[in-house]
């Protein structure tokens, strides 16, 4: 569904879904980029769910870098590059790198659209001010 929407959805829905390099050419690199470890990739959101992918075709030094692209709710996202001749997997994190505060009071559950529970935690990006809340019930 994901990479079904940036295929055939119209221009504005890739442009919603791919916020980081919607206004980029395709040889460019999104804000943020750089590399992490197999181990940060794997303590990732990658695994909690993505709103989308793309394949980017960019180029750095003469060197061509063919990665996957998944972009998260908050903005961020993490890529893949397969290097097929080096036979190597390479990760690489994009976008914000969030710093995140607990928000508190009214005032953040009327700026993020809802009213939060007992269980409900809201957390603000002190750098772009991505909003992002969790329950903590079971």
């Amino acid at each position: 569904m994901v990479a079904r929407l940036l295929k055939y959805g119209t221009e504005e829905e890739r442009r919603i879904a791919t916020p980081m390099t919607a206004d980029l050419h395709g040889n460019d690199f999104p804000a943020g980029w750089e590399p992490i470890t197999e181990a940060e990739f794997a303590k990732s959101e990658f695994f909690n769910g993505w709103v989308a992918m793309e394949h980017r075709q960019m180029f750095q030094e003469n060197k061509a870098v063919h990665a996957y692209l998944f972009h998260f709710h908050g903005g961020d996202g993490i890529a893949i590059e397969n290097d097929f001749w080096g036979g190597k997997i390479r990760y690489y994190r994009f976008g914000c790198k969030h710093e995140y505060s607990e928000a508190l009071g009214d005032e953040h559950a009327v700026e993020i659209g809802m009213r939060l529970g007992h269980c409900d935690h809201a957390y603000k990006c002190m750098k772009c001010g991505h909003f992002m809340v969790q329950n903590s019930s079971d």
